[in-house]
């Protein structure tokens, strides 16, 4: 086993915090902000009639704009966004050139995107590398099967976990084409972790302690959802235990309940 001097770990714990916990830019919102008045005046000239091509109006350019939205929002960092974008360049290329008849194309290139996503979404380039969690779990790793940190991949399938970690400090979870149940009733967390989940025509389900504080505001649904059915209090969520949920459901759904 590799022994850290626990300097180094407190280095990488603090490294990981800068990382992870960043609230939002502003700027992405102001974007987005600007997106949607552009959006607003664009049909306010048409109502007055002003002349567009039909395919401007189309449900095509409705998935790109949601996508364009969705990347200002997160200030154009590699990530889902960019699949709504291609899909709907992918449809509309299709309109534009029907003796291409590109719609036999659409599973291949779909999957192709799926892919992409998984790519580009942020938490796949690993913000703590492989060779750095290593080392980190090789100092926490105790003899029960705890994890503090989580990643998990359902493609075609499905995946339930239980998390019995008494100190969680984040990790991904992914569903392309499948789904994941994520079970935190046993675990707990010092402080805040940071969660990212990604849905790609998938479905993902976290069961949450009921005296957790979550913040799911950045979790962005594109022709998918977000659907928190926890069962709220008045005061039960501790200040001292934050779960951050990031991520996309893109053709998908994430699910948040709580017992």
């Amino acid at each position: 086993m590799e022994i850290i001097d626990p300097k180094q770990k407190q280095e990488f714990e603090q490294k990981y915090q800068q990382r992870e916990v960043v609230p939002p830019n502003p700027m992405g919102r102001v974007l987005a902000g600007i997106i949607i008045m552009l959006v607003g005046g664009l049909l306010l000239a048409r109502t007055m009639g002003i002349y567009f091509p039909d395919w401007f109006f189309s449900w095509q350019m409705l998935i790109i704009a949601i996508g364009v939205f969705v990347g200002a929002k997160h200030n154009f960092h590699p990530g889902g966004w960019i699949v709504p974008i291609l899909i709907g360049a992918f449809f509309l290329l299709d309109d534009w050139i029907p003796d291409f008849n590109l719609k036999p194309y659409f599973w291949p290139v779909a999957l192709i995107l799926v892919g992409m996503a998984i790519v580009l979404t942020p938490g796949s380039a690993r913000r703590i590398s492989a060779r750095a969690r290593k080392k980190f779990n090789s100092i926490n790793a105790a003899e029960s099967d705890s994890e503090d940190f989580l990643e998990t991949s359902s493609v075609f399938g499905g995946v339930k976990k239980n998390i019995i970690t008494k100190n969680f400090k984040g990790g991904e979870v992914s569903c392309v084409f499948g789904g994941a149940e994520i079970n935190f009733s046993q675990a707990d967390i010092k402080g805040r972790a940071v969660l990212e989940v990604n849905a790609v025509f998938g479905g993902a389900k976290l069961i949450i302690p009921a005296n957790w504080t979550v913040q799911s505001s950045e979790l962005v649904a594109i022709l998918g959802g977000v659907e928190d059915n926890r069962v709220l209090q008045m005061g039960a969520g501790d200040p001292d235990k934050v779960l951050i949920l990031r991520g996309n459901a893109i053709f998908g759904g994430i699910t948040l309940k709580s017992y």
